[in-house]
């Protein structure tokens, strides 16, 4: 060092012996620390540093430190800050909620340095989280398939009294199919609703008798046994209105509203399905006769479902 220097060095030392003008990194040691515009504890708050910041000083003058705060020279008072070399390792023990093993890309970085805010942040994803895996009792994704059918067997009546000859039954009719499993998720999968809405021709091979039915199917099950083949079964009743008399040789007969019993029981490929059905009927479908006549039959009924929404 130059002579000169050391006269200048000597001079500023006796002159200012409070200042400090290394630059100098320290920790904040308080709570939260206003940042004055001037070192005066009545110059304007233009900001706060938190504890454990570490702030870079240039200049300590009498018990205010000088750094730069947001591109421009502020003040701290000195008995909130520590030099970071004297800092010793802090004994408390870390939050109890804060995951160690977390990486930081997973915590909001506008809560990560507050212990509390995290532990907040964490305790409502998993809230978040319980309710995503709550499955609720009714679902809005219910499945509802339109289809037709076309039947056709064996049709005779029943009766204790004689024994008609047995005829030819058909019918067909459209119908709706409304999957339980998909409206309401506690039930089982595959089980449905049906409802068929048609025609039908019943009776003996000597008196047919012609109907308009409707079907209902309260109980239906649908078991798949390979991606594209389902075993189905289907258990309810019917209800069929006549427009169509008993005539023989010497009367004819009005015949009455029918109702009965319906089950079935056939495999399902893709869209169609394969049925066999059997119906007994609890109407004595004629009015004004001393015997007493019940519809039986036994079909096949062939069903093609035509759309699903």
């Amino acid at each position: 060092m130059k002579p000169f220097q050391y006269i200048v060095f000597i001079f500023l030392f006796l002159l200012f012996p409070n200042i400090t003008y290394a630059q100098t990194s320290y920790k904040v040691i308080a709570q939260r620390v206003n940042v004055r515009n001037k070192p005066s504890s009545q110059a304007l708050v233009v900001g706060v540093v938190n504890k454990d910041e570490v702030v870079s000083v240039s200049e300590i003058n009498n018990g205010w430190a000088t750094f730069t705060f947001k591109g421009k020279p502020r003040y701290i008072e000195t008995q909130y800050i520590e030099p970071v070399e004297k800092v010793t390792k802090p004994t408390e023990k870390p939050h109890k909620n804060i995951d160690s093993t977390k990486k930081d890309d997973d915590i909001d970085p506008a809560i990560r340095p507050t212990p509390s805010k995290l532990s907040d942040f964490r305790r409502r994803k998993e809230r978040e989280k319980k309710v995503q895996n709550i499955k609720p009792r009714v679902s809005t994704d219910g499945q509802i398939s339109f289809s037709v059918d076309a039947f056709g067997g064996y049709s005779n009546f029943r009766c204790d009294e004689v024994s008609p000859n047995a005829g030819i039954g058909f019918g067909g009719d459209i119908g709706l199919q409304c999957d339980y499993s998909r409206i309401w998720n506690n039930l089982p999968k595959g089980l449905y609703l049906e409802v068929d809405l048609g025609y039908v021709c019943r009776g003996s091979g000597a008196y047919p008798i012609h109907y308009a039915e409707a079907k209902v199917f309260p109980v239906g099950y649908r078991h798949p046994i390979s991606p594209s083949m389902s075993i189905v079964g289907r258990v309810g009743g019917y209800v069929a209105y006549p427009f169509s008399e008993i005539k023989t040789s010497r009367k004819s007969y009005s015949t009455n509203l029918d109702f009965g019993f319906s089950a079935g029981f056939g495999i399902e490929w893709k869209r169609l399905s394969f049925i066999a059905t059997y119906e007994h009927g609890f109407a004595d479908v004629k009015e004004g006769g001393n015997v007493k006549l019940y519809n039986q039959g036994a079909f096949l009924t062939v069903s093609y479902i035509i759309n699903t929404f």
